[in-house]
């Protein structure tokens, strides 16, 4: 959370920020001298009121010449002030925009990092909102929000000292609304914050929605609810809607008030300004130049009561991205990182349990270099949870993983799990072209080493249909591709990494029988020096295991060849008759 707190974090960009407050001080200059040459047109060029020696020293005393140079001193003056409105508008742009890029990134990586149980209670679109709307909080609290107070209350003293020299009581008038101004913006202030919380609340709801929405489409195509998902989505909507107009109403009320305030000072000051003039204690420039300084105190008044709205809903973004920065990042406490692994693992009374549900219990069984464990049970028997305790997805709740003989905690995480391989049984692809899909698995492969991946997962002959051989784009849905083409890219990818110790979750799921065949030819060549786990839901898949580990309810119940499960295990001859029939059906 320190990361979001401390002004150090705005080192790297403290030379713009500095910029910044320099052009900041240039145009309250600019805005001090603005006003005088319209002052010196109306009371010496245009009025009878005798110029001063100053002005008489540099065009003389004829009003031609005083008019001429204070209408060229009003036009160098608004250029530059332009000039300097334009500049500061690029670098706080720019600043604001970099400031929101490196949060965005940092934030990036540490929902990256965070481990898969955090992802599990955290929806996706949530995560979402927060990348795109929370992260550009320092955009808004910093550069649109800190760095204009500033401004306006810089502004605001140097116009009201300058008001106060020239006119004590018309200072004074102006000054009568200021402490009503100051005591309104607290009150809002107070009932805004509530209000942009809920708003970003429920924006980030809306986000979520609408990512389950369009990531479920299959399921919501297949049971035909895309009525259903319209109305939960117009909810959704209807609420984020209701919360940003409470919120917009609560803005245009405070801005309401604010300018009539505004209207109602100046307004006295011109009462009271007019009637100095009428009685010749006041000039008619001087009123002017009055008005005008008013203008600037004002403005930045009410700069800072429209800002104060602003800094709330940056604010609530704020809370948001540190609730998001507060989330503990997965464990790495580890130090080993050897070159390779030999492959020998060893899981040692490890139990598990997800949210007080105990998923494995007592597990122990040791699997070495070469050989292939199959790994099969009832659905819901902790099969998947004990292969994602190997690269670490999920830590023992109790015992231990060994690998290669040392707890796998003693290894650095990014180490352990670039020696691992998994084919998931939910087959994923990225946007992108196939090339770029199988490189995933190792970045650094030359197209020669992909080519020989996708031969060896027997997807090479379908690439090369495609319109563009490996070179043909991709969805990160894998459209145009059936889902044994998609399997197989999966399984090619997990070949090109060559890793030491190999994880398959029901490989061929979606592969009919010849080109199961062929995918476990393969994969009977890559086994040679390598540990290989399959969880496995066919026949043919189980018979050329090693060792088949049988689970239920958690627990090794089984372990064995085929043959020897046959003989002596009730549960496995069971689920043998159902691998069977699904390998006949297939």
């Amino acid at each position: 959370m320190r990361r979001l707190r401390g002004w150090k974090n705005l080192a790297p960009y403290k030379w713009r920020l500095l910029l910044l407050a320099a052009l900041s001080c240039g145009e309250v200059v600019l805005r001090v001298l603005l006003p005088w040459p319209m002052k010196i047109v109306v009371d010496h060029a245009l009025g009878a009121i005798a110029t001063p020696d100053w002005i008489t020293g540099l065009v003389g005393a004829q009003r031609q010449s005083v008019l001429a140079i204070a209408v060229v001193a009003s036009i160098l003056l608004q250029m530059a002030h332009q000039l300097v409105l334009m500049a500061h508008t690029r670098v706080y742009t720019f600043t604001g925009t970099l400031l929101t890029r490196d949060l965005r990134q940092r934030l990036f990586v540490h929902l990256q990092s965070l481990s898969l149980r955090q992802h599990s209670k955290m929806p996706v679109g949530e995560s979402v909102y927060r990348l795109q709307a929370d992260a550009g909080f320092l955009d808004q609290l910093i550069v649109r929000g800190i760095l204009p107070l500033a401004f306006s209350a810089a502004t605001l003293v140097v116009m009201f000292t300058i008001l106060m020299r020239m006119d004590m009581q018309l200072a004074l008038v102006a000054l009568t609304i200021v402490p009503l101004l100051f005591a309104w913006i607290r009150w809002y202030t107070r009932r805004l914050r509530p209000t942009a919380d809920r708003t970003h609340a429920v924006e980030s709801r809306l986000s979520a929605r609408l990512h389950e929405s369009f990531s479920a489409i299959r399921l919501v195509k297949s049971f035909a609810r895309e009525p259903y998902e319209g109305y939960r989505f117009a909810g959704a909507a209807d609420d984020a809607m209701q919360a940003r107009l409470v919120l917009s109403s609560r803005e245009a009320w405070f801005s309401l008030i604010v300018g009539d305030l505004i209207v109602l000072g100046t307004a006295a000051v011109v009462f009271v300004g007019g009637q100095q003039v009428i009685r010749g204690r006041l000039t008619v420039g001087n009123l002017l130049l009055t008005l005008a300084y008013l203008g600037f105190v004002y403005g930045p008044l009410a700069g800072i009561a429209n800002t104060a709205g602003a800094i709330q809903q940056a604010l609530a973004s704020a809370r948001r991205v540190r609730q998001a920065f507060a989330l503990a990042k997965e464990a790495d406490d580890g130090t080993v990182a050897p070159h390779r692994f030999e492959g020998r693992i060893e899981f040692q009374h490890v139990s598990f349990a997800y949210e007080h549900r105990v998923v494995l219990r007592d597990v122990s069984f040791t699997a070495s270099p070469g050989q292939m464990i199959a790994i099969v049970g009832p659905s819901g028997s902790g099969k998947t949870t004990l292969v994602s305790l190997m690269p670490r997805f999920y830590d023992a709740t109790s015992g231990s993983v060994r690998l290669d003989g040392h707890d796998i905690k003693t290894y650095r995480l990014r180490t352990l799990r670039e020696q691992v391989a998994i084919v998931l049984q939910d087959v994923m692809t990225l946007a992108g072209s196939v090339r770029d899909n199988l490189r995933y698995g190792r970045l650094d492969a030359d197209d020669e080493a992909i080519e020989r991946a996708a031969r060896a997962a027997h997807a090479h002959e379908f690439i090369m249909r495609l319109e563009h051989g490996y070179d043909t784009e991709l969805s990160e849905a894998g459209a145009g591709l059936s889902g044994g083409e998609r399997q197989r890219l999966s399984i090619a990818r997990a070949f090109l990494k060559d890793a030491p110790i190999l994880i398959l979750d029901e490989p061929t799921a979606a592969l009919d029988r010849v080109s199961e065949a062929l995918v476990f030819e393969a994969v009977g060549q890559l086994r040679k020096g390598r540990t290989l786990f399959v969880i496995a839901h066919r026949l043919s898949t189980v018979q050329a295991a090693d060792t088949i580990i049988v689970m239920n309810h958690g627990e090794i119940v089984g372990r064995g060849t085929h043959d020897e499960l046959l003989r002596s295990n009730e549960l496995y001859r069971h689920l043998a008759a159902e691998l069977s029939v699904a390998s006949s059906e297939s």
